[in-house]
């Protein structure tokens, strides 16, 4: 059930396993499977948390399954560049973590997630899909050279702090849950861009 402990830390570190399949796991220690350039995939159904380090180095990991996971600790991805999409369910907590850095992300699926860190989507050049179902406040420059990310829906956001959407590239941005009279030009939304309030669309000048 765990993995964990000073004879565990670095368990996997420069192997060449390739898959990994712990239906059981629920805990792990920091950098557990670090340093394996090898490694593909890895399931982790009951893994309660992504902890710091785990898989640093990870630079051939394509698929991380972890849909218990419900809290990210530090930086768990640092220098793995082949991860293009992250499904967690229910994460509702980052903890110690100011950017999610994953080179290659496209697809970043947090639907649970009601906060998250100022300019924790910056500079991640391929994402073009974020699901924030539950985020109810954008931070500043939270996606910030983000180019491909047009289109962001945030249904549940009622908090907007100064130049959230400052150096972003979005072009629709839908708030349904603030109405036209909340804008402010102070959120630094890109020009042209539709915003899709509760009561109806504004086009920013």
């Amino acid at each position: 059930n765990e993995i964990q402990g000073e004879g565990f830390e670095g368990a996997f570190n420069n192997t060449s396993v390739r898959s990994i399949n712990f239906p059981s796991l629920r805990f792990a220690s920091t950098e557990t499977f670090s340093s394996n350039t090898e490694l593909t995939d890895i399931s982790i159904p009951l893994m309660s948390a992504l902890v710091p380090g785990m898989f640093n180095g990870c630079s051939s990991l394509t698929n991380i399954y972890a849909p218990e996971a419900f809290q990210m600790v530090a930086d768990p991805f640092s220098g793995n560049t082949s991860l293009k999409e992250i499904h967690l369910p229910k994460l509702d907590s980052i903890v110690d973590m100011n950017q999610l850095y994953i080179p290659n992300i496209e697809f970043a699926d947090f639907p649970r997630l009601v906060d998250l860190p100022a300019s924790f989507f910056m500079n991640l050049p391929k994402l073009h899909t974020v699901v924030l179902t539950s985020l109810e406040t954008v931070r500043a420059t939270s996606f910030a050279f983000t180019p491909m990310l047009k289109d962001i829906n945030l249904p549940s956001v009622t908090n907007i702090e100064i130049s959230a959407f400052g150096l972003s590239s979005v072009t629709n941005l839908s708030l349904q849950s603030i109405s036209t009279n909340s804008y402010d030009e102070l959120w630094s939304v890109p020009s042209g861009c539709v915003i899709h309030f509760k009561d109806g669309d504004i086009t920013v000048q």
